[in-house]
């Protein structure tokens, strides 16, 4: 695999396979722990995914965590930021943004939680 935008530099064999399916089930029920914790003290929890670069979209890597969160928080009681374009966002690596990447990112959800209210 080898993104060929720019210069984003994404070629990584850590994409090419899911990741270990029992390290992140035990990650996703750290994470719904803390969630559960944060909503009984009268937190109200938003989701959002960061922009990657659009080659890795499809990759085992990425199909598998996107399919897991969608499982263990998808709708219903959890709410999700929108996600921008993702040819809106460069990254430095495929999966990082850089700095002009983050504040707009950043500028995105500000105008997310204004507009819908999270």
């Amino acid at each position: 695999f080898k993104c060929d935008w720019s210069s984003d530099v994404c070629s990584s064999d850590l994409f090419s396979v899911a990741p270990n399916a029992a390290a992140m089930e035990a990650g996703l029920a750290r994470l719904e722990a803390a969630v559960a914790r944060l909503r009984k003290s009268g937190a109200e929890v938003v989701f959002f995914r960061l922009p990657i670069h659009g080659d890795l979209e499809a990759t085992p890597w990425v199909v598998a965590v996107k399919a897991a969160f969608s499982t263990r928080f998808g709708a219903g009681e959890n709410r999700w930021a929108g996600m921008p374009p993702l040819r809106a966002f460069r990254t430095t690596d495929g999966i990082h943004l850089g700095r002009e990447g983050a504040r707009r990112f950043a500028g995105f959800l500000v105008a997310e939680a204004t507009a819908s209210r999270l």
